[in-house]
């Protein structure tokens, strides 16, 4: 999920300024855009309706059991935070400032992730600057209607995912479906993410157990009642704002006589002939539509399976070269999350030296296998395979490092920049030439080396 970044990108981000930034250019719009549109600041409202039930539930009655409500039971007590027992205009600007602030706090989450995202250059301020611009061009409507509250929840969900939280992702978008049902659409995506199925256990329990947790009380009491709230979405007609109906809109906008509009179900609905089929192929069609984007989305993550080749042969070097040449170069992913811990330095070499100006500091599992351990004791380190060892040709060394994020692959260098040994390199290479070779501080008797 982290993108990857050159030292042309620019210098390093600073979160405090980006959330700054953007938080100042949503402030802007709310106070300065949103009041002076060309239409009216609470012309497309549905704050009466909040404070119809606010009203009741501030008079003692109980949400599902002693009035039916088409929203899921996370969504009241942001409408009761607007006050109760309010004239209609104390209550809208009561409503609309904590819209607002939703707003505000939904902006900080997505420069967070922004900054996760990119944490170089100034893409991450543009991405601030992008979230006015949306709120803008929502218009007012994003402070007279409660659907900013699921935008807070998609944001902390990509906060999570972008920080590779499955579990705490999984749980705000149970969270979110007690709220509003749609962020249940993107649970998928958290298991995709997740890899293995096996790693599914948690984020699937994290999701059930929020929003278990938000209709649990309801289900005991009022289970009538919780079931209105899908009844009622599944039975709603075909909305203006609906892709399939944009023919019939434009078929009344060009006159045609047989297209009506009205309101029923808390909304605007078009009135024509097919408009029934079209609501009842519209969740069927988003739902094929999400199936093939998850699909796509999971043949792309498993990538192109490649014909298994063979590993080309090291061509001979020179004579001078010959004599126990080892040079190591690590093949590691540049853009894993855990490889830029130092710029222009991989993340296995951090704390081990350099490989390449340094070879005595070259890590054993990397310079090839060593003998074998002796009877009763166990494999050291550095006694890997030969597979994952040094392929020696000449004076060529291939070197095979198993990084997490990629699969194993061999990396010839040629036997010109073949880094002379010395060390213990030095002493392992002549004990392979000639076995009986032994250190002149080791020629004692019993010694470990002797042959």
């Amino acid at each position: 999920m982290t993108a990857e970044w050159t030292p042309a990108d620019g210098g390093p981000v600073r979160p405090a300024l980006v959330v700054l930034a953007t938080l100042g250019l949503v402030l802007l719009v709310l106070v300065v855009v949103l009041p002076n549109l060309w239409y009216g600041f609470h012309d497309v409202s549905d704050i009466p309706v909040y404070q119809a039930y606010t009203d009741q539930i501030a008079q003692g009655l109980t949400p599902y059991l002693d009035f039916d409500l088409e929203y899921p039971p996370l969504a009241p007590p942001s409408f009761r935070l607007a006050g109760a027992r309010l004239t209609l205009e104390a209550y809208m600007r009561n409503f609309s400032l904590e819209m607002g602030i939703v707003t505000l706090i939904a902006g900080v989450l997505v420069a967070l992730a922004a900054c996760a995202v990119w944490p170089r250059g100034r893409r991450a301020y543009v991405a601030g600057a992008l979230y006015a611009l949306g709120v803008a061009l929502t218009g007012a409507i994003i402070v007279n209607r409660f659907d900013v509250a699921v935008a807070l929840v998609v944001a902390a969900f990509l906060l999570c995912l972008v920080r590779r939280w499955h579990t705490a992702a999984a749980v705000v978008l149970g969270l979110g479906f007690a709220l509003k049902i749609t962020p249940a659409a993107l649970l998928p995506l958290v298991l995709l993410l997740a890899g293995n199925p096996r790693r599914w256990l948690w984020p699937l329990a994290g999701f059930g157990g929020a929003a278990l947790a938000g209709f649990m009380p309801y289900l005991v009491t009022a289970p009538r009642g919780v079931w209105h709230v899908f009844q009622y979405h599944l039975e709603r007609p075909l909305q203006i704002e609906s892709v399939l109906g944009t023919p019939m809109l434009l078929g009344q906008a060009l006159g045609a006589a047989w297209v009506t509009v009205g309101h029923s179900y808390g909304s605007h609905q078009l009135i024509a002939t097919g408009a029934d089929i079209a609501a009842d192929l519209s969740g069927v069609l988003t739902l094929g539509a999400l199936v093939v984007v998850y699909v796509e989305l999971r043949a792309t993550a498993r990538g192109p399976r490649a014909a298994p080749t063979r590993r080309p042969h090291a061509p001979a070097g020179p004579p001078d070269l010959r004599q126990g040449p080892l040079a190591a170069v690590l093949h590691l992913d540049p853009a894993g999350p855990r490889s830029r811990r130092r710029e222009g330095t991989p993340s296995r070499l951090v704390g081990r030296g350099r490989a390449a100006a340094d070879p005595d500091r070259v890590p054993g599992a990397v310079l090839g296998p060593r003998r074998p351990a002796a009877p009763g004791r166990r494999a050291g380190r550095g006694q890997e395979p030969p597979a994952r060892g040094v392929l020696r040709r000449g004076g060529v060394a291939a070197v095979e490092v198993e990084h997490r994020t990629h699969r194993p692959a061999s990396v010839e260098v040629p036997a010109a920049v073949a880094v002379a040994p010395r060390g213990r390199l030095a002493k392992r290479a002549r004990r392979r030439e000639n076995p009986e070779w032994t250190h002149p501080g080791r020629r004692g008797e019993g010694s470990r080396w002797k042959a």
